[in-house]
C-alpha cells in the first residue's frame, strides 16, 4: 500500500500561437518520494527539484503568462456546456473526505529564467529558490531562500515562512537593482520618465498579525 522512489521528467517545452519561442519549458523536473501510503493517506517527499526552467511573462498583457492563456473560444464553449447541463437533484451532503497529511523535506528552483516582455528584447531575470521542511501540520514554519538577479543587480530573501496563518520572519537585501529596465515593462503612471536609478535595501521583515519593517531603503544614480 506504500510507494517510494523517484520520478523524473526531462526536456519539456510548451509553445503558444504567435510566440516565436517556447512560452514555458524546463530542463528537468525530479520528485523523490520517501513514502506514499494510500491507506494512511500520508505522503512524505524527500525532494522536488525544477532545473533550468524558462517562462515568458508579459506584464502589460491581459494574460501575463502566455503559457496559461485559454485557447480562442474556450470560454464560449464552457458557457454552452454549462447551459446544456440539467440542474442536479438535491442530495444529502456527503461527509468531508479525510485530509491527507504530507511533508516535503526540500523543494528547490535552480537556474530559472523569467523572460520579461515589453521592450525591444526580452529582459532575462534569473531566479533561484529553495524552501525546506514543508508540512501539512498546522502552524509549521518553513525556511526559505530566494535569489533574483537582473544584470549586475540582485534581490535576496532569507527567512522562515508560514502559510496558515500567514507569517514571515526574515531579511530582504537589494543590491544595485536597475529600476528603469523593469519599470519600462509594466503599465503604471509616469514609469517612462525614469531614465536610470538603482535600488538598494537592507530590511528586516516580520509579518504576523501586523507587519513590521526596519532597516534602510534607498535609490542611487536617480
Amino acid at each position: 500500500d506504500a510507494a517510494a522512489g523517484a520520478l523524473s521528467l526531462p526536456e519539456v517545452s510548451v509553445g503558444v500561437p504567435g510566440l516565436g519561442r517556447p512560452a514555458l519549458g524546463f530542463e528537468k523536473l525530479r520528485i523523490a518520494l520517501d513514502a506514499v501510503d494510500v491507506v494512511k493517506q500520508s505522503a512524505a517527499v524527500a525532494e522536488v527539484a525544477l532545473v533550468g526552467a524558462r517562462v515568458v511573462v508579459d506584464a502589460k498583457s491581459k494574460t501575463p503568462v502566455p503559457a496559461i492563456a485559454k485557447p480562442a473560444g474556450a470560454e464560449a464553449a464552457a458557457a454552452e456546456a454549462s447551459a446544456a447541463q440539467e440542474p442536479a437533484s438535491a442530495a444529502e451532503p456527503a461527509e468531508p473526505a479525510k485530509p491527507w497529511t504530507w511533508s516535503v523535506r526540500k523543494a528547490r528552483l535552480e537556474r530559472a529564467v523569467v523572460e520579461l516582455e515589453g521592450g525591444a528584447e526580452p529582459l532575462p531575470i534569473g531566479v533561484d529558490a529553495e524552501i525546506g521542511e514543508l508540512s501539512s501540520e498546522p502552524g509549521s514554519r518553513w525556511p526559505v531562500t530566494l535569489r533574483v538577479a537582473q544584470g549586475e543587480g540582485s534581490l535576496g530573501v532569507d527567512g522562515t515562512l508560514a502559510i496558515d496563518p500567514l507569517a514571515f520572519d526574515g531579511k530582504l537585501a537589494i543590491r544595485e537593482l536597475a529600476l528603469a529596465p523593469l519599470l519600462s515593462r509594466i503599465d503604471a503612471p509616469a514609469v517612462g520618465l525614469l531614465r536610470q536609478g538603482k535600488a538598494r535595501a537592507e530590511l528586516s521583515i516580520g509579518l504576523a498579525t501586523d507587519l513590521h519593517v526596519s532597516g534602510t531603503l534607498g535609490l542611487a544614480g536617480l
